[in-house]
């Protein structure tokens, strides 16, 4: 009969996104168990109307079910609170020294937890040192896995910036976009 549910299968189900622009991620494929395969960790991103599919393939054919549709809300606004810690924001152009680790402290009105940058993100762009117009592409920074941390205390973020010696003698805008779709920007300028 079609629809009925066999309580012996263990086959593997696996989820995908049917209709919608979201993105899944967590665990896409697990085994049944008397019948019932549980996700338990999935999460949606994106925004607008979703639905997913789920298909296994028992040694009776393939199966599929849709999901009902569901509504994913765009990310809350991230509450910008700015730069800290002697870092300035435009049009400040900050003197460093070329080839230190720079620490960028920002608030964002709280704990966002750790993936708060979009995709490309924080990058590095040259400007001029004199209007400060930009004279080049975005390039992103390679973030270690203790590039950025979280202070409770004051509510703060701390972004590090390893900044090479060949950076003497030019400026660069340090952009930062967030899953938000907002950016800031701090401009730098190198010396020896």
């Amino acid at each position: 009969e079609t629809g009925a549910k066999d309580s012996r299968a263990t086959d593997a189900v696996t989820v995908a996104i049917a209709t919608g622009n979201g993105a899944l991620s967590g665990t896409l494929t697990v085994n049944a168990v008397h019948g019932t395969a549980k996700f338990t960790d999935l999460v949606v991103t994106g925004s607008g109307a979703q639905t997913l599919v789920f298909s296994a393939a028992p040694s009776t054919g393939p199966v599929s079910v849709t999901s009902a549709s569901f509504n994913v809300a765009p990310p809350p606004p991230i509450v910008w609170s700015g730069f800290f810690g002697g870092v300035g924001a435009p049009p400040k152009l900050n003197k460093v020294k070329a080839g230190n680790d720079i620490r960028i402290v920002f608030g964002l009105g709280g704990d966002e937890g750790p993936a708060i940058f979009a995709t490309g993100f924080p990058a590095s762009q040259p400007i001029s040192c004199t209007t400060l117009a930009t004279q080049g592409s975005l390039v992103p920074l390679v973030m270690a896995d203790t590039s950025l941390s979280y202070n409770k205390g004051n509510e703060r973020y701390v972004l590090l910036w390893q900044t090479d010696t060949s950076f003497d003698g030019t400026c660069l805008a340090l952009a930062m976009k967030f899953v938000d779709g907002s950016t800031h920007t701090a401009y730098f300028n190198f010396a020896k």
